[in-house]
């Protein structure tokens, strides 16, 4: 079988299947919402979230679009396993990068609202419902709900509690800052994309934060973006993504990533001034409690320490490419 670049798999059996569920037929309501789903070598976490997905009550009429973007299609089987449970349509995206995914699944999806999750991650049933009445009953551009994460046995608890695994939201029904976004967890109203087949830039493909940049860019320009706090999203951390040494590359990317957003823009030394002047309070405040803790663990402050280094790096021109590497490996139970 021939994978075409940004061609279905499976093109008369699965494909026409999808068709025929999002089709015209006068039976099948419109669709309303498209759950878009990137995913990389995590065959067992998509197939735990397609089961959590043929479990969603009180939904308006969705499709998923799954984008792999593994050359070796390593998700197709298990896509298709679910043929006659879902509206699927699955998608192969050779050109790696974060935002090359997402894209995608964007471009093939046709519902009116966008609802976001990944690979790692599984809803409860009132998920997308919830999504829903909160997007339509306010009129809102971007819906966000929690995301709850799960550790297997052996990690520690400092990293359990850490603020890198607490995603703050603003209480219901309230508006969202754009560090408070994430496409974990996220429904958007199509018509409020920047792009309407590549809202997420390429700047990000293989650094990550793509997600927050695109959100950062729309509330920026106006976007009604809130919090639903009853639309929840559970997420699956394996060991390797949860040690010491991988909390503090992700605070350090995280600071990288947020100096682009921040002051994208702005010239060489006018990055580097803000940077140092940011970085300077930050790793005093750090130093201050990592000696004199007063609540809170002594582990956050290092993140904040990483976070304030991340964006030293970038005003003085460090590029954080953690996705280019080889593909990344499914850990999720099975």
């Amino acid at each position: 079988m021939v994978h075409r670049h940004a061609a279905p798999m499976y093109s008369k059996g699965f494909q026409g299947f999808a068709s025929v569920m999002i089709g015209s037929a006068p039976t099948q309501p419109p669709i309303v919402a498209s759950v878009c789903i990137s995913t990389l070598g995590r065959p067992a976490g998509i197939s735990r979230l397609l089961e959590a997905l043929t479990r969603q009550v009180g939904a308006p009429p969705f499709e998923v679009v799954v984008v792999d973007n593994d050359v070796a299609c390593t998700a197709a089987e298990v896509v298709k396993s679910f043929r006659g449970r879902l509206p699927l349509s699955y998608y192969s995206q050779p050109l790696r990068g974060l935002s090359n995914a997402r894209n995608m699944t964007v471009e093939k999806s046709v519902g009116v609202y966008l609802a976001f999750i990944d690979d790692d991650e599984w809803p409860e049933a009132d998920w997308l419902a919830n999504l829903h009445k909160m997007a339509a009953s306010r009129n809102a551009d971007a819906v966000f709900g929690p995301v709850r994460v799960r550790f297997p046995e052996g990690v520690p608890d400092y990293v359990r509690d850490c603020w890198l695994f607490e995603h703050r939201l603003p209480e219901h029904g309230q508006p969202a800052s754009w560090n408070q976004t994430r496409t974990g967890n996220a429904y958007v109203r199509r018509a409020a994309l920047p792009h309407p087949s590549r809202p997420f830039g390429d700047a990000f493909n293989f650094s990550g934060g793509e997600d927050s940049d695109l959100f950062k860019r729309m509330i920026d320009n106006g976007a009604v973006a809130l919090a639903a706090r009853d639309a929840v999203v559970f997420e699956f951390r394996p060991r390797e993504r949860g040690n010491t040494l991988w909390c503090l590359r992700r605070s350090f990317r995280n600071g990288v990533c947020e100096a682009e957003m921040m002051w994208r823009g702005l010239d060489s030394p006018t990055r580097r001034r803000k940077a140092g002047a940011l970085a300077r309070r930050e790793l005093l405040y750090c130093g201050k409690r990592l000696i004199r803790p007063k609540g809170g663990s002594r582990f956050n402050f290092l993140l904040l320490a990483a976070t304030a280094c991340g964006r030293v790096a970038h005003a003085h021109g460090f590029r954080f490419e953690a996705y280019d590497s080889a593909l990344q490996k499914d850990k999720s139970p099975r």
